[in-house]
């Protein structure tokens, strides 16, 4: 792995958010042109705290329209990092990042290589003498010819203050306060570091590794995270006992409690040394034990994890613990080696997703200014992964690939700077539980909490997880069957493609009630060690009218999978899934699905037979109704439904986690509840994700957006199937974020992202629309799809009457060019 530098934090400690920006002298700046005002754009957006903006009348002028007021949105951070630029490289880097237009943000790292070459490092000693002796320590490496070997330098501290003055010049944000300097200079003013230490940086991944208790144990005498500030904090240092002397003392909650208590220790010194928040990089799905831990801020790092999951467990444990701020560091440059021509475009779609997901921070390291290859990466030779075909030590600053990195980073942040995303999040109804004491990091594991011992043998439980893939789940023209005839598959079809609302969160155990009602249905997957604390919650969520799935081992109270079974009240859950447990049952050698659930939401394969076999659990029924048995035992519950208040649970009474039995079966159950999700708004298409949101205009009219991302790496266009209130309409989605307006029945959608609405209002027998379109650069012709319920009797656009067109797939336009404001005027609808 690289070594990785400090992080940020983006959001300032409570004392901050009481300041206000000084007004004596200093122009007020409108929302124009945020690549040229810098940090006087950034503080227009409403950032909690305060800079001495010294910005003069002159500097504002722009070509940008000023926007219509709204609710004040999430500021929106992009970062980009300087990273093994050679120190007397990095200004020029810096001034570039600002003249391109590439973010608001940088990051200076300490990462150099020093060079092969007598003349390379004599060049380092010249320039730095302090570092002389540690240049002639740093091993050549030949495999590496151009570059040689990576390495971590702290630069002379009056180099850095140099540096932050520019990035003051500049109008720029700086990622952390440099680590050369003491944090006693920060009180000066201006400050553009927003400082932040990290709580954990790619710690949690080590949970997918099944280690040894001599491993495990040498652990405890390590830096507790990665980061260049990973201390082992006093109270570590000093142990005389170690908990894995002991292994048959251990147990999941005994390691959830030893590693949560490490990475608390280490934020707490943080905290006491440098002030501020904490932020947390994690490519784990369990970036929720960070926030445990006292950490502030989640940033998903999404190379070389999966992208929806982690979206899916960052925003989830953003919400569960009230983080409104959260985001995603790509790592694309790096770990999808070799570099090519499609990298940029993973990147594109890799921020329109996580942009349309909520998140409001985004950082890419490795490909703006130049792009390093994984070989060259890596700060031990033994380490470094051999140079692959088509790989390269670095690709310079005029690589066509690096070129077009700055076209999609430019324009993204251009994008973000301009538009205004409605407050609040995006809808999302379905939410999978990571249950109690559950450590799945989101790979393929066999183990809970990495330990090499029996007890922790869990891989049932982890197989079970497999089932989140449906939630996404797509299908070519043809799948054959499994077994005789698809008796063994999934009968019910694929509806939309796409998640109810387009997303899903993985939602901590932990969430208070409040937040778990935010969701309309929870499944529980993979292990749960069941609590009285969250057993009450679960029956409170469905009272209110949540729909529960879960199945037996999920009411287990066992903290080791070797430990005998320990259901909850003695197995008496008949308040929250209307059974008793009893104990192991027979084994179910096929399914019938014999019977419709009451609940008129949820339509369930009535009469499906399923080829699958799993060892029952044997249940006494105490108010709960069985829907599916095994053929030949028709008193043996397989699944089944209980009503409780306005809300339903579906209980699998398997015995022991499903892992990868009852496949097809489960598949059908989760393909029911996700549909009853869907609401007014859906999206119809395997090519495209999509997010809802909701909001009010100025003139108190509600609407929602709809922000659509193709996922199609060689940009072509996707045609999506938009259902608004059961009527359909295509949308084409180019290589660009689509975006859709929607008022009551009527829907408005720009078909170049620089154009937004800012107001509408029904009057006078028809809609009134206003568009702000980002200058007069962009004011190429463009279509302007509009649905309406009726029949428009006539369309103007600021006065002028416009035919309102029919495309060859069946959407409803104008044409128009659109610079500045405009009034859009739809006639004669309801």
């Amino acid at each position: 792995m690289r070594r990785r530098a400090e992080s940020v934090i983006l959001m300032p400690s409570s004392a901050d958010k009481t300041n206000q920006p000084p007004t004596g002298g200093v122009a007020t700046v409108e929302r124009r042109n945020f690549l040229q005002l810098g940090l006087a754009g950034v503080a227009e957006l409403g950032l909690p705290w305060s800079f001495p903006l010294q910005v003069s009348a002159q500097d504002v002028s722009s070509t940008r329209p000023v926007a219509s007021k709204r609710p004040a949105t999430q500021p929106i951070y992009c970062c980009i990092f300087i990273e093994f630029i050679q120190p007397w490289d990095q200004n020029e880097a810096l001034r570039q990042v600002k003249e391109l237009g590439l973010g608001n943000m940088v990051s200076v790292s300490e990462t150099f290589h020093v060079g092969n070459s007598d003349e390379d490092r004599q060049r380092w000693k010249q320039r730095f003498p302090s570092l002389a002796d540690e240049v002639d320590a740093v091993p050549r490496f030949p495999e590496r010819p151009e570059h040689g070997h990576a390495v971590v330098f702290d630069l002379p501290p009056d180099f850095r203050r140099q540096q932050l003055q520019l990035c003051r010049e500049l109008g720029l944000l700086t990622f952390s306060w440099p680590r050369e300097l003491p944090a006693s200079e920060r009180s000066h003013e201006p400050d553009p570091a927003l400082f932040s230490a990290l709580i954990t940086g790619e710690s949690l991944s080590i949970l997918t590794i099944t280690r040894s208790l001599e491993q495990l144990r040498a652990m405890e005498t390590q830096p507790v995270t990665r980061d260049l500030d990973g201390d082992i904090p006093e109270q570590l240092k000093h142990q005389k006992v170690s908990i894995f002397d002991n292994p048959e003392q251990l147990d999941f909650q005994v390691m959830h409690d030893w590693m949560v208590r490490r990475f608390r220790l280490h934020g707490d010194a943080l905290r006491a040394r440098h002030g501020g928040r904490l932020a947390a990089i994690e490519s784990s799905t369990q970036v929720r034990m960070s926030l445990e831990a006292g950490g502030d801020v989640p940033i998903f790092e999404l190379v070389p994890s999966d992208p929806l999951r982690g979206l899916a467990s960052t925003r989830g444990a953003a919400v569960a613990y009230e983080k409104d701020f959260w985001g995603v560091h790509t790592a694309m440059g790096y770990y999808r080696a070799p570099t090519d021509r499609w990298t940029p475009e993973r990147l594109r779609i890799a921020y329109d997703l996580f942009y349309a997901g909520g998140a409001s921070y985004f950082s890419e390291p490795n490909l703006a200014l130049r792009n390093w290859g994984s070989c060259s990466a890596f700060f031990q030779m033994r380490g470094s992964p051999d140079i692959r075909w088509a790989e390269q030590e670095c690709r310079p600053f005029d690589d066509p690939i690096c070129v077009r990195g700055r076209e999609v980073l430019g324009s993204f942040y251009s994008f973000t700077q301009f538009h205004q995303r409605p407050p609040g999040g995006p809808r999302v109804r379905l939410g999978y539980v990571l249950g109690n004491l559950d450590s799945w990091g989101g790979n393929r594991e066999e183990r809970l909490w990495m330990v090499d011992h029996p007890g922790f043998l869990a891989t049932d439980a982890l197989e079970t997880w497999h089932h989140i893939k449906h939630v996404f789940d797509t299908e070519p023209w043809y799948i054959g069957p499994r077994l005789y005839y698809w008796q063994a598959d999934p009968a019910k079809p694929l509806q939309h493609s796409t998640p109810p609302c387009g997303q899903v969160d993985l939602v901590p155990s932990e969430a208070p009630l409040e937040k778990l009602e935010g969701y309309g249905t929870l499944v529980f997957l993979g292990w749960n060690t069941m609590t009285e604390e969250l057993y009450a919650k679960l029956v409170a969520f469905v009272e209110g009218g949540g729909t529960l799935f879960l199945s037996v081992p999920h009411l287990d109270t066992r903290t080791r999978s070797d430990q005998p079974h320990a259901f909850l009240n003695n197995g008496d859950v008949g308040r929250l899934c209307g059974v008793r447990i009893v104990g192991p049952g027979p084994q179910a050698k096929d399914v019938l699905f014999a019977r419709q659930t009451t609940s008129g939401r949820h339509v369930m394969p009535q009469g499906t037979r399923y080829l699958e076999s799993a060892p029952l659990a044997q249940v006494e029924l105490a108010g709960a109704r069985m829907l599916a048995h095994p053929r030949d035992k028709t008193d043996q519950p397989v699944l089944l439904e209980h009503r409780l208040g306005k809300g339903t649970v579906y209980l699998l009474a398997t015995w022991e986690y499903p892992g990868q039995r009852l496949d097809a079966l489960i598949t059908d159950i989760l393909r029911t509840l996700a549909e009853a999700e869907q609401t007014e708004i859906a999206v119809e298409g395997r090519d495209v994700f999509y997010a809802i949101y909701d909001g009010t205009m100025p003139s108190g009219q509600p609407f929602s957006t709809v922000y659509l991302v193709n996922h199609d790496i060689h940009g072509q266009s996707a045609y999506p199937v938009l259902v608004l209130h059961k009527a359909r309409m295509p949308v084409r989605v180019g290589n660009e974020l689509r975006i859709a307006w929607i008022f009551d029945k009527l829907l408005v959608s720009p078909s170049n992202r620089f154009t937004q609405v800012t107001d509408a209002r029904r009057e006078d027998g028809g809609w009134t629309v206003m568009l702000e379109s980002a200058s007069p650069a962009l004011a190429a012709e463009q279509r302007l799809q509009i649905r309406t319920p009726d029949t428009a009797s006539a369309i103007t656009l600021d006065g002028k009457h416009l035919v309102l067109e029919k495309g060859i797939e069946g959407d409803h336009f104008i044409r128009c060019r659109l610079s500045g404001h405009h009034t859009l005027r739809i006639e004669g609808t309801r």
